[in-house]
């Protein structure tokens, strides 16, 4: 992909990268927050005050119990990220939330009414299934996950399988069938985890699991 042709975001674009996760999210979110004064020297402000801001995105996707041992997330703290998109000066915002890439209907009208549809443009990253799956893998086994690889492996090839954790890691976007119109697709990958290819969708309307613009690169 050749960044040159990438479409121009207009002032007051808001850049909203949804991961999915294992895709590279944290050294992103990292690397970005980091140089956050340097991003605003050149018209960016990177939403939030921390690198991934989960307990607010926790609240967007319609969450009210935290995970074991966590305390259950607060509505303020969503409130709080779009009260900062609403005042923000700078002409383009970069929010970042990996957790969003498996949005539902409802959690997706949330955060749309937060970042604002008609300005929201979506980058969605797409990994090689062969760095993926091991990346998976590991994260859950460290989750306590007891089943081996090929085990793991044979779940998530089964075209036929129909299990949260296939669709979690095989195709996020599922559990957020389609979306209200408004959102533009910056960077999107087409279909990542069928085929070693890439395709990827200049900006187009919606976030619908299939993008008929879309091309190989």
């Amino acid at each position: 992909m050749v960044l040159s042709s990438l479409p121009k975001t207009p002032p007051g674009t808001v850049l909203l990268h949804i991961g999915p996760a294992k895709t590279g999210s944290t050294a992103m979110q990292h690397a970005m927050f980091q140089v956050r004064e340097q991003l605003a020297e050149h018209g960016v402000h990177y939403v939030g005050s921390r690198p991934h801001e989960k307990e607010a995105g926790g609240i967007a996707l319609g969450l009210t119990h935290g995970a074991i041992g966590r305390r259950d997330p607060r509505p303020q703290t969503w409130q709080r990220i779009v009260d900062e998109i609403a005042a923000t000066t700078l002409p383009r915002m970069v929010l970042s939330n990996e957790d969003f890439g498996r949005a539902d209907d409802a959690a997706i009208q949330r955060i749309l009414a937060g970042t604002g549809a008609e300005r929201t443009h979506l980058v969605y990253v797409a990994r090689r299934l062969d760095k993926v799956l091991p990346s998976h893998w590991q994260q859950q086994v460290k989750a306590r996950m007891t089943s081996s690889y090929e085990d793991f492996l044979r779940e998530m090839l089964d075209p036929a399988a129909d299990t949260w954790r296939h669709h979690l890691v095989m195709d996020p976007r599922t559990s957020g069938a389609s979306s209200p119109a408004g959102a533009r697709c910056c960077h999107r990958s087409g279909s990542p985890w069928s085929s070693p290819r890439r395709a990827t969708a200049t900006c187009c309307p919606g976030l619908s699991r299939r993008c008929s613009t879309c091309r190989p690169a």
